[in-house]
C-alpha cells in the first residue's frame, strides 16, 4: 500500500508539473499571438494614415467594374474569360468589349472602352498583340486603374514583339504610372475571396491562406489543379507573365498587406527590379513566409528562361545570397514549393528543431529520420521515465524510443497513447505521424486521432499517408481539417525541418548586430578613392597596380603590408635592406593581374643579392610568357615584408559586380589553391556584424579561424570589421568591376592584406547601366549635427540595426503617452520591442521606409520619427516624442530633417495622424505632437475629426 501510495503521489506530482508546463506554453503562445497582433495593428494603422492601398494593385483583386476586350461567344480565351467572370464574379459590373457583336453570353456588349457607362477599374485584354499598344494608350487616357494583358506575342518572340512592349511602356510613362499592368503573355488573375476569376482556367480555386504568383501560366494551371485535387485552397493566384509593369515587389507588398493571405508562394524565372524585390521581400518576410522556386540554375536553363520571358535569369549563387539576406525560403522543385505552401498555410511554424516520429513500420520511420537530419532537424529525446510508463501499454516489440515504431500490429489506440505522451513534452516541437494501408489498423481512424491532436496542441503536426485508394478518405479528412498530409515520410520530415530552418534563419538574420568600430571616415575615403579610380580610367587603363589597389584598401581602413615600388634592381635592394629581411619581390605591372601565373612572385628573399637576382628572374620569366612585348607589361617590382604564415591563416576577400544584383562580396579560404578548394561564400553589401559573421560561418575555413589543434582564434570581430569596410567600399564605388584580396593574412594579433588587384569598368562604359546596390546603403550623407538651446550636442540620423539596444532603452524610458500618440493604441513594452518589430524599424529600406532618431553624445535616443512611403509619392510621418525627455528644439530640428530626407526620397507630400482623444477623453500629449508639426508648416486637412487630427505638408 505504501509503495502504491508513493507511486500515486509521484505520478500526481509529474502530472502537476506537466500541467504547469502546458499552461506556460499556452501563455507563451497567447503572448506571442498578442505581440504579432500589436505589430500588425501598428503597420495597418500606418498604412491607413499614409493613404497607402498598394496603389492601384488592389483593383486586380477587388475591382468594382471589369471590361473584357475581346469578349466573344466563339470558342477561345475571350469566351472562357468572359464566362468565368460571369459565373463567378457577382460583385463587379461586367462590360464585354467587341465592335462586331451586340451581346456576349447574354450581356450587353460595348464597341469601345470609351462607350462604357463608367470607366472600368479593371480591363482584361485578350486581343492579338498588335492591337494592345493602342488599347493601353486608351486605358491611360481614360485613367483605368488596372489592366491584365493575357495576349502573347511580345518580347518572348524576339525583336518584333519587344518593339510592341516598348510602345506599351511609352504609353504607361505618359500616364504617370497611374494605370498598372499585369502581363503580357500571362494566364490572368484570380481571387477566391472576391470571386474574381480573370483567367482562362476551367475552375475556380478553393479558398485558402496562401497566395501564389507565377511567371509561367502553364505551371500556374498545374498548381491550381494539384490544389483542387488535394483540397488545398489559395487566397489569390497571379500569373505575372513578362512583368512589363507590375513586378514581384508590388505583388509581394500587396499580399503582405492582404488579411486573407498568410503565406506567399512564387515561381520565378527572372527577378526583375532586384532592389525593389529585395526591399519588399525583406519587409514582408518578417510577417509572412515567402517561398520561391527560381528556375534557371544552369546556363542551359537560364537560356531557356530568356527565350520564355525575354528576361535574364542572373547568377544563381548570387541570387541565393540575395534570398538569404532578405529572408526568402528557396526551394528546388515544384514538389517542394507545393509542400511548403501547404505547410505554411495549414500549420504553425515549429518553435524549435525537435521532432517526434510515430510510425507502425520501421522503414518509413528510418526514411523520415534521415530526411529530418539532412534538412537540419533533430530527433527529439524522449525521457526514459516517459518511455518506461508507456512501455506496458504498447505492443511487445515496439522501439522504446524516438522514432516511436509501434510495429505493424498497432491499433489506433496505440497511436493515441504516443500522441498523448508527446503532447506534454516541452522538448518536442513538432510531430510526424506515419500510417499505411493495413487491415489491422484503419488509416482513417488514425487520421481522426491526428486531426483531434492537432487541434489540441500548439505543436506543429503533419502526417504521411502512403498508399492508394485505401488512404484517400483519411487524406481528404485531414486536408479539410487543415493538417498537412504527405505521400512519403521523408517529404513530411523534410518539410518540418525546412519550416524550422526558416524561422531560425529569420531570427539570426534580424538579430541585433554588435556595434563594431568604424575603420575610416567613409565620406573622406569615398572622395579619395573616386579620384584614384577616375585617374586610372582617364589613362585608358582598367587594371590598378598592386600599389594603387592597396592604397584603395588603406583609405577604407583595411590593413595592408608595406609595399614599395622599385624600377631597378639596385633600388629594390636598397628598399629591402631598409625594410628588413626576409622580403617578397613581385612583378609591378599595369596590365598583368595574376602575377604568379607568369613567375612574377618570389618569396623569402634574405639578402641584397637575392633581391637583385629576383628582379632579374622576374624580368626573364616575363620575357618567356610575353617575348614580343614584355617591356609594355614590366614597370619594375614591388618589395614588401615576408609575413610568417605559421601563426595564422590565409583567407580570400573578393568582390565583383553581378549583372542583376550589383556588388557582391566573396569570402573564403585563400592562397594559391582557391580555385581548387572552392571554399567560399557570397554576401551582398553593405554588411553588418551579423551578416559578415553569417558569410564566414558558411565556409569550411571558419572552424579553423576559431582555432584548431592548440592554435589561437583569429580576432573575429576585427575580421568582421574588415569585411564590413570592404563591403562599404564596393557599395560606394560602382566603378569597381572586380576586386581580389588574396591572400589576407589573419591571426590572433593582426589582419593584413598581402596582395590586392582591382579592375574597373572601362572609360567608355555607361555608368547608369551598372547595376546598383540591392541592399540599401546607409545614407551617411544625410547625417546632421545640431546644438540644442542648452548647448547640448545631438546627431540626427537614420536608425540602423546596431542601434537596437538604444532603441529598446528609448521605448522603456519614454512615457506611455509618447507611444500612444505614435501608435494610436496602448501597447505594452514587451510587444513594442519584439524582434519582428525591431527588425521592421531598424532594418528598414532607406529608399522606401526609414526611421530617424535624435541621439545625444552618449548614444542615447531622445526622439524618433518614422517615414513610411505610401502611394502617389506620399508618406506618413510617425513621431515619438516624450514630454520630459525630448527637448522641443531638438524635436523641431528632427521634423525639419525628416522633410529634407523625404525630399531626397522623391516624396512630394507628408501626412500625419495624431490622436486627440484617449479613452474618449481629451489627450493632452496629442496636442503637443500636433503643435510640434504645425510649427514646422504642417496644416490640418478636411479629414480631421475630434478624435484624430490629420495634418499634411506639400514638399
Amino acid at each position: 500500500k505504501k509503495k502504491k501510495k508513493k507511486k500515486k503521489k509521484k505520478k500526481k506530482k509529474k502530472k502537476k508539473k506537466r500541467n504547469k508546463a502546458k499552461a506556460k506554453r499556452q501563455r507563451d503562445t497567447r503572448t506571442q499571438s498578442t505581440m504579432e497582433h500589436y505589430a500588425e495593428a501598428v503597420r495597418g494603422d500606418a498604412a491607413v494614415l499614409s493613404g497607402h492601398e498598394d496603389g492601384n494593385v488592389r483593383c486586380f483583386f477587388t475591382p468594382a467594374s471589369i471590361a473584357v476586350v475581346g469578349a466573344t461567344e466563339s470558342m477561345g480565351i475571350g469566351r472562357v474569360v468572359m464566362s468565368n467572370l460571369k459565373n463567378d464574379c457577382a460583385n463587379a459590373v461586367l462590360y464585354p468589349i467587341n465592335p462586331n457583336r451586340e451581346t456576349v453570353l447574354g450581356i450587353k456588349v460595348y464597341h469601345t472602352l470609351e462607350t462604357c457607362p463608367t470607366v472600368p477599374e479593371l480591363v482584361v485584354i485578350v486581343t492579338p498583340a498588335q492591337t494592345v499598344p493602342d488599347l493601353i494608350s486608351r486605358c491611360v487616357d481614360l485613367r483605368v486603374k488596372a489592366v491584365i494583358i493575357i495576349s502573347s506575342g511580345f518580347k518572348e518572340i524576339g525583336p518584333k514583339g519587344a518593339a510592341l512592349e516598348e510602345e506599351i511602356k511609352k504609353h504607361l510613362r505618359r500616364g504617370g504610372n497611374y494605370t498598372k499592368v499585369v502581363g503580357p503573355n500571362c494566364f490572368g488573375v484570380m481571387n477566391t475571396f472576391t470571386n474574381i476569376n480573370a483567367t482562362f482556367s476551367s475552375q475556380m480555386c478553393l479558398k485558402g491562406k496562401c497566395a501564389i504568383a507565377s511567371q509561367s501560366g502553364a505551371l500556374m494551371t498545374c498548381f491550381m489543379d494539384w490544389a483542387l485535387a488535394n483540397g488545398i485552397g489559395f487566397s489569390s493566384c497571379v500569373s505575372v507573365g513578362s512583368m512589363i509593369d507590375v513586378d514581384w515587389a508590388e505583388m509581394i507588398r500587396f499580399f503582405g498587406n492582404d488579411p486573407n493571405t498568410s503565406a506567399i508562394a512564387i515561381y520565378m524565372e527572372s527577378i526583375g527590379n532586384a532592389p525593389a524585390f529585395f526591399a519588399a521581400a525583406r519587409e514582408v518576410a518578417l510577417r509572412k513566409p515567402i517561398i520561391v522556386l527560381k528556375a534557371g540554375r544552369t546556363a542551359a536553363a537560364a537560356k531557356a528562361a530568356l527565350s520564355h520571358t525575354g528576361s535574364l535569369a542572373g547568377s544563381d549563387s548570387v541570387l541565393d545570397a540575395c534570398f538569404e539576406r532578405c529572408g526568402v525560403l528557396r526551394v528546388n522543385s515544384v514538389h517542394e514549393l507545393m509542400n511548403m505552401a501547404m505547410c505554411f498555410s495549414f500549420a504553425p511554424i515549429p518553435r524549435g528543431p525537435n521532432t517526434a516520429i510515430v510510425s507502425h513500420a520501421g522503414g518509413p520511420a528510418v526514411m523520415g529520420s534521415d530526411a529530418l537530419s539532412q534538412a537540419g532537424g533533430i530527433l527529439a529525446t524522449i525521457p526514459n521515465e516517459v518511455l518506461e510508463n508507456l512501455d506496458p501499454l504498447m505492443p511487445k516489440n515496439w522501439s522504446k524510443g524516438n522514432p516511436m515504431d509501434i510495429t505493424g500490429g498497432a491499433a489506433p489506440s496505440h497511436y493515441q497513447l504516443c500522441l498523448d505522451t508527446v503532447k506534454n513534452l516541452d522538448n518536442v516541437d513538432s510531430v510526424m505521424v506515419y500510417a499505411g494501408a493495413l487491415n489491422v489498423c484503419s488509416p482513417t481512424a488514425v487520421a481522426g486521432g491526428v486531426r483531434n491532436f492537432a487541434g489540441e496542441t500548439d505543436k506543429t503536426v503533419v502526417m504521411s499517408l502512403l498508399g492508394g485508394d485505401d488512404v484517400q478518405c483519411a487524406r481528404r479528412m485531414l486536408m479539410r481539417s487543415g493538417v498537412p498530409v504527405f505521400l512519403t515520410p521523408d517529404d513530411a520530415c523534410r518539410s518540418l525541418a525546412m519550416m524550422w530552418k526558416y524561422r531560425e534563419h529569420l531570427n539570426d538574420l534580424h538579430a541585433i548586430p554588435k556595434a563594431l568600430p568604424k575603420l575610416c571616415d567613409q565620406a573622406v575615403a569615398k572622395t579619395q578613392v573616386d579620384a584614384i579610380l577616375n585617374k586610372v580610367r582617364d589613362q585608358g587603363r582598367t587594371v590598378l597596380t598592386e600599389a594603387e589597389s592597396k592604397q584603395v584598401l588603406f583609405l577604407y581602413g583595411i590593413p595592408i603590408c608595406e609595399t614599395r615600388p622599385a624600377v631597378t634592381a639596385d633600388e629594390a635592394a636598397r628598399i629591402a635592406s631598409g625594410m628588413g629581411y626576409p622580403v617578397v619581390a613581385k612583378l609591378l605591372s599595369e596590365t598583368i593581374t595574376h602575377k604568379s601565373d607568369v613567375g612574377g612572385v618570389l618569396l623569402n628573399l634574405n639578402s641584397d643579392e637575392e633581391v637583385k637576382q629576383a628582379f632579374a628572374t622576374i624580368q626573364e620569366n616575363l620575357k618567356k610568357h610575353h617575348p614580343a612585348d614584355w617591356e609594355k607589361h614590366f614597370k619594375g617590382v614591388t618589395v614588401q615584408p615576408m609575413i610568417n604564415s605559421a601563426d595564422g591563416l590565409e583567407v580570400l576577400l573578393g568582390g565583383n559586380s553581378d549583372p542583376q544584383l550589383g556588388p557582391v562580396v566573396v569570402f573564403g579560404a585563400g592562397g594559391k589553391l582557391v580555385e581548387i578548394f572552392k571554399d567560399s561564400a557570397l554576401a551582398l553589401p553593405p554588411l553588418n556584424q551579423v551578416s559578415a559573421m553569417a558569410a564566414m560561418k558558411k565556409t569550411k575555413i571558419y572552424k579553423a579561424l576559431l582555432g584548431v589543434r592548440g592554435a589561437q582564434s583569429v580576432d573575429m570581430d576585427r575580421l568582421a570589421s574588415v569585411l564590413i569596410a570592404f563591403g562599404d567600399l564596393l557599395a560606394a564605388h560602382p566603378l569597381i568591376k572586380e576586386f581580389d584580396i588574396n591572400p589576407v593574412f589573419a591571426s590572433a594579433t593582426r589582419i593584413v592584406a598581402l596582395d590586392a588587384r582591382v579592375v574597373v569598368w572601362p572609360s567608355g562604359c555607361d555608368i547608369a547601366s551598372i547595376p546598383p546596390v540591392v541592399v540599401p546603403r546607409y545614407p551617411s550623407e544625410l547625417v546632421k549635427e545640431i546644438v540644442a538651446m542648452d548647448k547640448a550636442k545631438f546627431t540626427l540620423r537614420h536608425l540602423r540595426p546596431e542601434d537596437g539596444e538604444a532603441y529598446k532603452e528609448w521605448h522603456a524610458r519614454a512615457s506611455a503617452d509618447c507611444w500612444y500618440a505614435a501608435m494610436h493604441l496602448d501597447m505594452p513594452l514587451v510587444a513594442r520591442t519584439t524582434q519582428a518589430r525591431l527588425a521592421r524599424v531598424l532594418f528598414a529600406d532607406h529608399a522606401d521606409a526609414l526611421a530617424l532618431g535624435a541621439f545625444d553624445v552618449s548614444g542615447k535616443l531622445h526622439a524618433t520619427l518614422r517615414l513610411l512611403s505610401g502611394s502617389s509619392k506620399s508618406a506618413v510621418a510617425v513621431l515619438a516624442m516624450d514630454q520630459h525627455g525630448s527637448p522641443a528644439d531638438v524635436v523641431a530640428e528632427l521634423i525639419q530633417h525628416s522633410i529634407t530626407v523625404a525630399r531626397s526620397m522623391g516624396i512630394t507630400s507628408l501626412q500625419v495622424g495624431v490622436p486627440m482623444q484617449r479613452n474618449q477623453a481629451p489627450f493632452e500629449h496629442g496636442s503637443r505632437v500636433k503643435k510640434a508639426f504645425e510649427l514646422q508648416g504642417f496644416s490640418a486637412t478636411a479629414a480631421s475629426t475630434a478624435a484624430l487630427a490629420r495634418l499634411a505638408l506639400s514638399l
